[in-house]
């Protein structure tokens, strides 16, 4: 494949007219023996096409969720009402109780109706681990403004980000970073997974990109308006791990299904829309991303419920990760979403 130079269309304009036409096969040349080498290079140079093809994607899975969808039937003797607003492609509707037997979790996304009773998880969920307020990264970032009433709450500056620690199914601590959206209830998000070679985390994500005007990828998707969560897995950054690499290879999967599972509690508190999710994984993080939607309880539906996933985007995946071979998942994956597989020469 050889790289294009032409302008790729801009986040906001391939949302507003999705057209799957506009997404391009990229190739990555070398420059100066950077290129293909490092996955975050690639991230760089192809970063505008990747968000335009998310934003396809995303707009395309907006377009599936029309009201009209779930417009109630006209009733006799009553006055019309406006349609109800759209939901998830999987929210339940509502149903009376029947004492049925739990199915195993098939995957996708599993979420109450939007107009649940007041004790409804989407409505009332448990404690929010965000609060008491936004904890901005190291660095330059804004300081959070202090109300005169100490009261009242803490308000941070836009834009600001969350650090939080998450815990992973058997309680290891995964350190983690969330870009909120402005957008609310109705915003896109993107989960984004470092690449599994030695010294890469969540940071890597926030590296200055010189074509999204030196901003880091995580920073620039949030100021386009997407909800962003990046998490560094058991064994990198601030994540430690006392397992041997062999077990702690096998239980990253789990970490990516904690991350998703944040990610629907911020649905149910009406703070992004899960059912436009995107994924977006690096070098050996991109074979591990497949193969959590692949796997059996992921984002992606398995056994006939919707999936929740929009749109992958895999830059410089290896061949195989601990005998796994990456076709395989993608094969899997690729009838259900869009996917853009990103290379560069020397990969």
């Amino acid at each position: 494949m050889e790289h294009s130079d032409a302008s790729v269309p801009s986040l906001a304009t391939v949302a507003r007219r999705p057209d799957p036409t506009s997404i391009r096969s990229l190739g990555l040349e070398r420059e100066g023996g950077a290129m293909g080498s490092d996955p975050r290079s690639a991230i760089g140079r192809a970063a505008s096409a990747l968000a335009a093809m998310l934003a396809v994607a995303l707009a395309t899975s907006a377009a599936a969720l029309s009201p009209r969808q779930d417009a109630p039937l006209p009733q006799e003797n009553s006055q019309e009402s406006p349609p109800p607003a759209a939901r998830p492609r999987a929210v339940p509707r509502e149903k009376p109780a029947r004492n049925i037997e739990e199915k195993s979790d098939a995957g996708g996304l599993r979420l109450p109706p939007a107009n649940a009773a007041p004790g409804g998880l989407a409505d009332r969920p448990g404690d929010d681990p965000l609060e008491p307020g936004a904890l901005p990264a190291e660095g330059d970032r804004p300081a959070p403004a202090r109300p005169a009433d100490p009261n009242a709450p803490v308000v941070p500056s836009w834009p600001f980000l969350y650090e939080l620690t998450l815990a992973s199914f058997d309680g290891a601590p995964l350190a983690a970073r969330y870009y909120p959206s402005q957008e609310g209830a109705s915003a896109a998000v993107i989960l984004l997974v470092h690449d599994l070679a030695p010294g890469r985390s969540i940071k890597d994500f926030d590296d200055p990109i010189e074509e999204l005007d030196g901003k880091g990828l995580a920073g620039a998707l949030q100021q386009e308006g997407y909800a962003v969560l990046a998490l560094d897995l058991r064994g990198f950054g601030r994540s430690p791990s006392r397992l041997p690499e062999a077990q702690a290879a096998s239980r990253r999967v789990g970490d990516l299904q904690a991350a998703y599972r944040f990610l629907l509690d911020r649905h149910n508190r009406r703070e992004l829309n899960l059912a436009k999710l995107g994924v977006v994984g690096l070098g050996a993080g991109a074979n591990l991303a497949a193969s959590w939607l692949a796997s059996p309880g992921g984002a992606v539906s398995i056994e006939g419920r919707t999936s929740d996933l929009a749109g992958l985007v895999l830059v410089s995946p290896r061949a195989d990760l601990d005998g796994v071979p990456i076709d395989r998942a993608v094969s899997a994956l690729a009838p259900r979403f869009p996917i853009l597989l990103l290379f560069g020469s020397a990969d």
